[in-house]
């Protein structure tokens, strides 16, 4: 592959940043508004994936 290393890199630094940041404004949104649930369904959403990968 003939790729800029530095440009990647800086694309997905920037990639990260911008979806923390989104992360991290939704929980303060919604923080209140899950609570619990919160933890229930990110462990449901994984086992999903988890199934998906698994079973193709």
């Amino acid at each position: 592959m003939n790729v800029n290393g530095f440009l990647a890199c800086a694309f997905i630094a920037i990639t990260t940043a911008l979806f923390s940041f989104a992360g991290v404004y939704l929980g303060e949104k919604t923080g209140t508004w899950l609570e619990s649930r919160a933890e229930v369904l990110g462990g449901t959403i994984l086992i999903l994936i988890g199934l998906k990968v698994l079973l193709g």
